[in-house]
């Protein structure tokens, strides 16, 4: 069997969807596939343009965990019974610290200096007392 059959998905999944630059994956295929071959690889299947439209959807997809965050964090808000309260933390516990960094601007109170030196944890705790009044 060959390179190709043997190792071209696994490095095409590393580099286009993981975010693997060439040079870490020639630290992973050292002694196995050199970077002449990855390079010609990714020239051949289009690595680039498809990691560029793996990362718009990427995008796509956290803008919209980021609206229905907001959408069930303003649920609790209005209306804060423990269904609701759970829900906007459960949806936000799903969000990455970058996405949830956004949420936080609508707590009123932190200063954005404090917001940004939050753990994860500690922002969950605020927005927690938020929704419980």
């Amino acid at each position: 069997m060959g390179k190709q059959a043997l190792y071209n998905d696994e490095a095409k999944r590393l580099y286009v969807y993981e975010g693997y630059t060439r040079s870490m994956l020639e630290d992973y295929f050292k002694g196995r596939v050199s970077l002449r071959t990855l390079d010609s690889w990714k020239d051949k299947g289009n690595w680039d343009e498809l990691k560029k439209k793996a990362e718009e959807n990427q995008q796509d997809i956290r803008g919209m965990v980021t609206d229905l965050a907001k959408i069930a964090l303003k649920a609790a808000l209005d209306d804060p019974d423990p269904q609701k309260i759970y829900a906007a933390m459960a949806t936000v516990g799903k969000m990455g610290q970058k996405n949830f960094m956004d949420l936080l601007g609508a707590v009123e109170g932190e200063p954005e200096t404090e917001k940004e030196k939050m753990s994860l944890a500690e922002m969950m705790v605020v927005l927690q007392k938020k929704l419980e009044g």
